[in-house]
């Protein structure tokens, strides 16, 4: 199962949202792995195992603003 986490991190509703989904979706197709683009969120797998896929784009924009807040 792969899934997104582009656009849940800054907005609690949008989150609180995206967990609901993940819980249904854990429970109804019990995925042994799940592939997470976008970055970590805290958010509880269980014993899932989840690889992490970083979004370039956002990184290159957290490197952009980090250097201009310098």
């Amino acid at each position: 199962m792969a899934v997104s986490t582009i656009g849940v991190k800054k907005q609690t509703e949008a989150f609180n949202i995206w967990q609901e989904g993940m819980k249904a979706m854990i429970e109804k197709i019990e995925p042994r792995t799940i592939l997470v683009y976008g970055g970590k969120l805290d958010f509880d797998y269980g014993k899932i195992k989840v690889i992490y896929f970083e979004n370039k784009v956002t990184e290159r924009m957290k490197r952009w603003a980090e250097e201009e807040q310098v």
